[in-house]
């Protein structure tokens, strides 16, 4: 952060001298909005390295549904130290875009801010994984829940990296805001889809009964998205 107090000069269309004081330039990065950066950028590089064909396995994950658990079980360990980066990763890069969408609404650079992101991102994430756990010890369907929280686990980690992306130009770009928050909707709503769709199919084609699939898809999507539209509402709208 640069200023000057006074600058003098003499104008070219008057005979009088002028004085011109500089405002103070503002930072590029917020402190938040940096640290959010570069720690996905961290994890990003680290599953990289943990595995180099991570981008290419989650892109088909997420777009190519044939073959999902032959992919996973040859190319891409559940609890591998890529995935794990990967997962971690979606839930920074979640809570960054929460944040930004935030700050673009005019609310101030806080660290409760931040806490807050990051706890609704976090309970968007983990709230499916705990309500099938629920609806497995319900039903005694153990084996046939275990393709959708694959799913709920892995079609994130490509998502992570787009909202990475997406974040990235949003700070550097704080006049597309309205652009990007289209495009980040877009990208929550397509992985709301892609889990509802493929495990509704996959609970289809493995002769589960409709009523626990309708209990399957209330747990896993509507009770995160409440969360988050309840933070929207109280945050943004309120």
């Amino acid at each position: 952060m640069f200023w000057q107090s006074g600058l003098n000069f003499f104008g070219s269309n008057t005979d009088k001298w002028m004085d011109i004081h500089l405002v103070p330039k503002q930072s590029l990065f917020g402190t938040y909005s940096f640290f959010f950066l570069i720690l996905s950028l961290i994890l990003i590089v680290l599953a990289k390295n943990a595995n180099t064909r991570s981008f290419e396995i989650v892109f088909q994950l997420f777009f190519k549904p044939r073959k999902t658990d032959s992919r996973i079980k040859e190319n891409w360990p559940i609890f591998g130290g890529a995935s794990w980066f990967l997962a971690i990763n979606f839930i920074i890069t979640l809570a960054h875009s929460l944040y930004l969408l935030l700050q673009s609404q005019g609310k101030k650079e806080s660290f409760s801010l931040i806490l807050i992101a990051l706890a609704i991102a976090a309970s968007f994430f983990f709230l499916a994984f705990i309500s099938m756990f629920v609806i497995r010890l319900l039903t005694g369907l153990n084996k046939v829940y275990q393709t959708p929280m694959q799913l709920t686990w892995v079609l994130p980690q490509f998502v992570g990296i787009i909202f990475f992306l997406l974040n990235l130009i949003w700070v550097l770009n704080p006049f597309f805001a309205t652009t990007l928050i289209y495009i980040f909707l877009l990208f929550f709503v397509l992985l709301s889809l892609q889990r509802i769709l493929r495990s509704a199919f996959f609970l289809l084609t493995h002769g589960v009964e409709w009523y626990y699939i309708l209990l399957y898809l209330c747990t896993l999507e509507i009770m995160p998205l409440s969360i988050l539209a309840w933070f929207l509402y109280n945050w943004i709208i309120v």
